[in-house]
């Protein structure tokens, strides 16, 4: 080790093994908490903790100063952005990404790294437990007991830690909506991700209190939108996908309509079950298994209009239309992702 001296940001030695990633902008509320905790980790592994400030107007820059941050000015906009900009600074042979008002439990850095190193993995997320509002049980089930679950398991960007070459093959973060859903399917293509099933962070479930649960729904249904359509989002759903989702809703809403006007409680369970289904399908839990689920849901439809009757006229007649191209999208889907021609040109890691 070098006898050098300490600069503000390094713990236990001149040289980090971990570099502590966290974006921030007008988060002079949450950040002393989050560095504290930080501070206070229980370990022995040399760590850094460097704070990228989006052109804060509070008290952030002074704030992560005064904790003994090390503080970049970021180039640009975008999380991504800040988030590789970061990387680019980063000493450690490992990134954790953690977002400026999550909470890390005293031995999160001894856990994850324990963990992806036993398990041979080249990136892993954890438990989750968001405060500050009841409503947030929701998305904290969806963290911790879907995403995990997923062919292509989701890091979040508020705790993903990441060995720096799967992250440098991956390409980083892409400055784009959602850009975490994005870097965790590239990394898949370079190796073995998972999440821990012990190690708790707490992120802050502001967003949830502030919005709602429909708000923060319709919030990031927004940013896949605009994620699938960008040029730029490499391995993005196909719009073949796209087209599956948009009438996976055309006809929720078509059946949730014909079910409060008819009192038909089949269609309007029906619907709930297309509205969730293209919840789930936003969320990419599994995007090998849409066409699984894509043909269970359509049958569920087509028995519960048979239970209904089948002579519903035009309207009926354009729904089972709908149903038709569904179920052929959905298959479309599905063999797009069987072909290696849509596989992302990212060579596998071996990262001892």
């Amino acid at each position: 080790m070098s006898s050098s001296p300490i600069e503000p940001g390094l713990s236990n030695a001149d040289e980090p093994v971990v570099s502590v990633l966290i974006p921030a902008y007008n988060e002079a509320a949450y950040l002393p908490e989050t560095l504290r905790r930080i501070r206070d980790l229980d370990t022995e592994i040399p760590c850094e903790k460097i704070v990228i400030d989006g052109g804060s107007e509070d008290g952030t820059r002074t704030t992560a100063a005064a904790a003994g941050a090390i503080v970049i000015d970021q180039e640009g906009s975008g999380i991504g952005a800040a988030r590789n900009q970061g990387a680019e600074r980063a000493r450690g042979e490992w990134f954790a990404f953690v977002d400026a008002d999550t909470g890390i439990d005293p031995t999160y850095l001894e856990a994850m790294y324990g963990f992806v190193r036993e398990e041979g993995l080249i990136a892993a997320s954890s438990r989750c437990e968001l405060t500050g509002s009841r409503r947030a049980i929701v998305p904290q089930f969806i963290h911790n007991y879907l995403f995990p679950r997923s062919d292509r398991p989701i890091l979040l960007g508020f705790n993903t830690f990441v060995h720096r070459e799967a992250y440098e093959a991956a390409g980083g973060y892409r400055n784009l909506p959602n850009e975490d859903k994005v870097l965790s399917r590239r990394l898949t293509a370079v190796g073995e991700t998972g999440y821990h099933p012990e190690t708790l962070v707490q992120p802050s479930g502001r967003r949830v209190a502030e919005q709602g649960l429909f708000g923060m729904t319709r919030h990031y249904l927004e940013l896949d939108a605009q994620a699938i359509t960008r040029e730029d989002a490499g391995d993005r759903f196909r719009p073949v996908a796209l087209a599956a989702l948009l009438l996976t809703l055309l006809v929720g809403l078509a059946q949730g309509y014909h079910g409060f006007g008819l009192g038909h409680l089949t269609a309007v369970l029906g619907a709930t079950g297309f509205f969730g289904g293209a919840l789930l399908f936003v969320m990419d839990i599994s995007r090998r298994r849409i066409f699984l689920y894509g043909g269970v849901v359509v049958a569920i439809q087509i028995t519960v209009w048979v239970f209904q009757g089948t002579n519903h006229g035009l309207f009926g007649l354009v729904l089972y239309g709908l149903e038709t191209v569904l179920a052929g999208l959905l298959v479309g889907n599905y063999l797009l992702y069987r072909s290696d021609r849509f596989a992302p040109p990212i060579e596998r890691a071996n990262i001892d």
